[in-house]
């Protein structure tokens, strides 16, 4: 029999979460997608964690790569950045300086008395309530600290942001939305002295800080287990190409991303999936995602092949020269 299962996953997300996409208008998800991509399709994506724990052991962190048999890939920049439909040239680079809950109370527009607790995070039904109902401002007047409605209106989707985000992109284990995002997601949604940001490289970097405190002893996947599930999946187990004329720009890749991959015969074991991808052929592996833009490098560095991504939960090195074959060159 094999082990049990060693990676804690977000196996199940709150109720809330699942039912807070269904309560927005249209123009409020198309205003949280511009900066955080449709994030909410997340929850149609299913990870068991075997897989993800298969991948943690065939992690080097001194290359930020996954070591395949011979062979050598990682979740790249452009890969992120295309399967969420996000911008990243030309963005100004978020510094992920942890807040708490002054500056969460000021991002909401909650009464600092109405937050409870100690612990630097907040329940998701709480948000919930007050956010995502469409009676919550009637109901909870008291709770905000301003008195009109239309603040209340515009508070809503970037609240409904910093739940996604906190639930899809910056995990805690108790599955709370943690205080010391909120910094990171208001200059997300307002910028940067003038300059759009953009979350991309964060995200990235607590993927790879994740798969490196997990091989040394972690039990919990603090970064997005659902994108580094998307990406390889889509990497080992493709099962026909996009069709052609697909856009780059404006697709939707998370909710379409089931169509794509062979779900059959899947390994039901992280040693299953060892097994599976230590035997991987270049042949059968899909180098090339249907959203990667090929032709523009998103970093390159002058005097150094190595480029610091900053993180929540840390600072991982990254070496885009040596992935090159995911952009489709030698």
């Amino acid at each position: 029999m094999d082990r049990p299962q060693q990676i804690s996953q977000l196996l199940t997300v709150p109720m809330e979460v699942r039912r807070w996409l269904g309560l927005l208008s249209f123009s409020e998800i198309n205003q949280v997608a511009s900066y955080l991509g449709p994030i909410g399709d997340f929850k149609d994506i299913e990870s068991d964690g075997y897989l993800v724990e298969a991948l943690i052991q065939l992690w080097d962190s001194d290359g930020s790569t996954f070591r395949i048999g011979n062979k050598e890939l990682t979740p790249t920049i452009e890969e992120v950045a295309g399967l969420l439909n996000l911008p990243v040239k030309g963005t100004a680079v978020i510094f992920p300086i942890a807040s708490g809950k002054i500056e969460f109370c000021h991002f909401a527009g909650l009464k600092e008395s109405v937050v409870q607790g100690s612990d630097q995070s907040i329940d998701v039904k709480f948000l919930f309530d007050r956010f995502a109902m469409k009676d919550g401002f009637d109901k909870y007047s008291k709770d905000f600290s301003f008195t009109s409605k239309v603040t209340w209106e515009c508070k809503r989707p970037l609240v409904y942001g910093l739940v996604m985000a906190g639930i899809y992109l910056f995990p805690r284990k108790d599955k709370k939305i943690g205080f010391k995002i909120t910094k990171l997601l208001s200059n997300l949604f307002f910028g940067i002295k003038d300059r759009q940001a953009s979350i991309v490289s964060t995200v990235l970097a607590d993927i790879f800080v994740a798969c490196t405190n997990c091989q040394r002893g972690s039990k919990f996947f603090y970064g997005s287990n659902r994108i580094l599930h998307i990406w390889a999946m889509e990497h080992f187990r493709r099962q026909l190409p996009a069709l052609d004329g697909l856009p780059l720009i404006g697709y939707n890749w998370i909710s379409t991303h089931h169509k794509r991959v062979d779900q059959s015969n899947l390994p039901r074991s992280a040693s299953e999936w060892l097994d599976f991808l230590r035997v991987l052929s270049d042949q059968k592996i899909r180098w090339v995602l249907d959203w990667t833009d090929c032709f523009n490098h998103v970093l390159r560095a002058k005097s150094s092949d190595l480029i610091p991504l900053l993180g929540t939960q840390g600072i991982m090195a990254y070496t885009p020269k040596r992935f090159l074959r995911q952009l489709g060159r030698i």
